[in-house]
């Protein structure tokens, strides 16, 4: 495809850290000597099957240079230097604070900044949204900015603290907030908690009581603002990273309406039949793009919809760690409900190798378990470098869908 000249070219050196990586998601490195005076570094030739695989490390190279941080097992949870996330956040409220959420989500380098897809070396500190501007910059690209705005003062507020009165509850309500009671525990630990609140640089903000009392606030408000779903599990964990990322809890509340009215699809919650079509969506373009993949889970008797509506209704919070969620929802605001497929795709690629030896169900679970450790940064550059807008774009998902509804109704 001409890209393994190009790749040359360049000359990249990786740290032996990232040629795993590197060989998890593409395979085949063969190692042709240690570099003297590079530290840990080697120089690697890289035997591709695929023409899409040269065409995706191309556009990785970057993401895998190395830098002088010590390695981690999340790039997000690197500690930032003070002084230059002050300098970064202050730049990014002085381009973009007056700027629209539709401005912005047209804005070319916010999504090279969010799929850390730009056209020079980024450091990893700096992939992603800054942290401190992560809590405006989501409210006005979800859309929950304009829907504040759209409703009457006061109207969050009043579903987040009514007014006590001796008229019975609706019934309806009444459901929701036993359901909530029931599932606020379960969310996040105290130490995923306290891990996720540090990584967002809300370091001892609250606790679990803190987080949990908050969160319910929030459900229960959407419960009463759509009665029509009222409550739904999975529910807990999109509003829980709401609660963690978000400080005023009006602006909680705004944010998960924008997710579960407008960014998901509506058909998720209730009868679960979306979730179904968006699984069958996805068995569709596995069968185009990943049909090892596909052969290998068939054989093993994994079903896909055994983990894939899970990442689906959750949108990846408790499949990923939280600090990883955090940087693909910077890219679904940006580019909306496809991107929870490119990334399943990247999950799946990135474990393509291991899958292929299972013999097992139990083989391809393990395989699929490992998928939820790898480098977020890593994942998000297979996503947009492997299934970006040419491979999964909004008209072929909405063409998988009409494709299942027909299926499903002969």
């Amino acid at each position: 495809s001409g890209s393994e000249a190009s790749l040359r070219a360049s000359a990249t050196i990786l740290l032996a850290k990232d040629l795993r990586s590197v060989r998890e998601v593409f395979g085949g490195v063969v190692m042709e000597g240690m570099c003297s005076g590079a530290g840990n570094s080697v120089k690697a030739r890289f035997e591709l099957g695929l023409a899409q695989d040269w065409e995706a490390l191309a556009q990785t190279v970057h993401a895998l240079l190395p830098d002088d941080r010590p390695a981690t097992t999340n790039l997000i949870d690197l500690e930032e230097d003070n002084e230059q996330e002050d300098e970064r956040e202050q730049e990014w409220r002085k381009m973009y604070g007056d700027k629209s959420g539709s401005e912005l989500r047209a804005d070319s380098t916010i999504r090279n900044v969010v799929w850390g897809s730009m056209d020079s070396f980024v450091p990893s500190q700096q992939r992603g949204l800054p942290r401190g501007c992560r809590e405006m910059m989501w409210l006005k690209l979800s859309g929950a900015e304009e829907l504040k705005a759209k409703h009457p003062a006061g109207y969050a507020k009043m579903l987040l603290h009514p007014p006590s009165s001796g008229q019975p509850s609706d019934a309806r309500i009444v459901k929701a907030e036993s359901e909530i009671d029931k599932d606020l525990k379960r969310t996040f630990t105290e130490v995923e908690l306290q891990n996720a609140l540090a990584a967002m640089g809300r370091r001892n903000k609250g606790n679990i009581e803190w987080f949990t009392s908050k969160l319910k606030r929030v459900l229960l408000a959407y419960a009463k603002h759509n009665k029509r779903i009222g409550y739904c599990q999975s529910f807990n964990f999109i509003g829980g990273v709401c609660v963690i990322v978000i400080d005023k809890e009006e602006d909680c509340f705004w944010l998960l309406v924008a997710i579960l009215d407008n960014l998901l699809p509506k058909t998720y919650y209730g009868n679960l039949s979306g979730v179904m079509l968006d699984v069958q969506a996805l068995d569709a373009l596995l069968n185009r793009n990943l049909k090892p993949v596909k052969d290998k889970l068939e054989l093993t008797h994994l079903p896909l919809t055994s983990f894939a509506a899970q990442w689906f209704m959750c949108a990846f919070v408790n499949v990923l760690s939280l600090t990883s969620v955090v940087r693909v929802w910077d890219c679904l605001f940006v580019d909306g409900h496809v991107v929870l497929f490119r990334v399943a795709m990247a999950m799946l690629k990135a474990i393509e190798g291991e899958l292929g030896l299972a013999t097992e169900i139990e083989d391809a679970m393990m395989a699929l378990q490992r998928a939820r450790t790898l480098e977020i940064e890593t994942v998000l550059q297979i996503a947009n470098g492997c299934f970006g807008e040419e491979v999964v774009s909004r008209p072929l998902l909405m063409q998988l869908r009409n494709q299942a509804i027909r299926a499903t109704n002969r």
